[in-house]
């Protein structure tokens, strides 16, 4: 079988991934990562199967509270 640290070493070794690929442990340390290097006009697709679809709905939320909380500054 094939795990998922497996799978991004097997991507990072093409070298075909401009910026490189990242591995989160948990939906929540994905989602904060994506957050905190996310930059406008960026473009996040996720894919995969199960709860990762709630992956793009929480990621939104985070972004819009860090907007929302850098307006307030």
């Amino acid at each position: 079988g094939i795990d998922a640290p497996s799978l991004v070493e097997a991507i990072r070794r093409t070298g075909l991934v401009e910026g490189g690929v990242h591995y989160a442990e948990s939906m929540a340390m994905g989602v904060e990562a994506l957050a905190q290097s996310a930059g406008q006009g960026d473009v996040i697709l996720t894919l995969g199967a199960g709860s990762v679809s709630q992956a793009s709905g929480l990621l939104l939320q985070r972004l819009e509270a860090a907007e929302t909380a850098e307006a307030a500054n």
